[in-house]
């Protein structure tokens, strides 16, 4: 797998100041009334989140022009250029806007960190990324949560429930990912005794997190909405897990197509073993996200 960085470079006409005002008084119109042709909804920044229009205002006008190009190249040079001309206040991009979106999920108002991290900005670009495979190696994911369970990642190489391992990745029935706590196929957390809030919870939450179903009246919104998530259980019932089952987890997400790993958890102690799993995933294009100062105490 190749990450993929798409950035949207957009570029208008550019001509000589001179060229220009000779020309002006043909091409110009008041901005009302204009139509918005070559919509452009994604960007770098704002600048780039504009149609091919310029807006500018000549000295000593109150009027607010519209400069239409019909060609997309070196449109900050034109700008730039309008803006250092003495007959003219200002130039700037005619700018599109969107209304805002809003997810309906109950407990949105609640999720701070969705707008720290700019997330709504975001979802009026994107919020699907449906073909994304997320490994939540954690306390296990209750796959059937309302708010998960269309977004749970299916093994389509294996037939379930009938003993064989029918994509011989040497794990039988593994459909919706293994549980390598109790080495079985179901991924989800057992209430076994002994068992905590967290050890119970913790991989549920953080899958939500991730990729909670949003807009759907229900629940939380999640960084995407639509993904579909690897549940890889390596925390027992109370939340303790060791390095070799992290590192069997990593391992299957590899050979199972993970395109991001999670690994929230934290414990002491440098391990050589798992970083060379890591790397493992690493050299494979695999993004590795891992938690950490948890547990500062200053």
């Amino acid at each position: 797998m190749i990450k993929k960085i798409t950035s949207f470079f957009i570029a208008l006409l550019g001509m000589s100041k001179f060229w220009l005002f000779s020309v002006l008084i043909v091409i110009i119109f008041i901005c009302s009334g204009s139509s918005l042709t070559g919509l452009i909804k994604a960007g770098k920044s704002d600048i780039y989140q504009k149609n091919n229009e310029i807006l500018f205002k000549l000295i000593n006008k109150n009027d607010i022009y519209c400069l239409s190009l019909a060609d997309i190249e070196n449109y900050e040079q034109m700008l730039a250029e309008l803006n250092t001309d003495v007959q003219i206040d200002y130039a700037e991009p005619n700018y599109v806007y969107q209304a805002a979106l809003i997810p309906s999920d109950t407990y949105y108002a609640n999720q701070w960190y969705l707008q720290k991290i700019k997330a709504p900005p975001a979802w009026d670009i994107i919020r699907e990324s449906q073909d994304i495979v997320i490994a939540i190696v954690d306390t296990g994911v209750q796959i059937d949560h309302p708010d998960l369970a269309d977004n749970i990642w299916v093994n389509k190489n294996e037939i379930a429930d009938n003993g064989i391992d029918d994509d011989q990745n040497g794990f039988i029935d593994d459909i919706n990912g293994w549980d390598f706590v109790n080495d079985e196929a179901n991924p989800e957390p057992k209430f076994k005794e002994g068992y905590t809030e967290d050890g119970i919870w913790h991989g549920t939450i953080v899958a939500g997190i991730a990729a909670a179903a949003g807009n759907n009246a229900a629940g939380i919104a999640g960084v995407t909405w639509r993904s579909r998530i690897m549940p890889l259980k390596v925390l027992d019932d109370e939340g303790a897990g060791d390095t070799r089952n992290v590192m069997r987890a990593i391992d299957y997400a590899i050979a199972n197509g993970a395109d991001i790993i999670n690994l929230s958890f934290v414990g002491s102690g440098f391990s050589r073993s798992l970083e060379a799993t890591i790397r493992r995933a690493y050299e494979a294009n695999i993004i590795i996200v891992a938690a950490a100062g948890n547990e500062l105490s200053e």
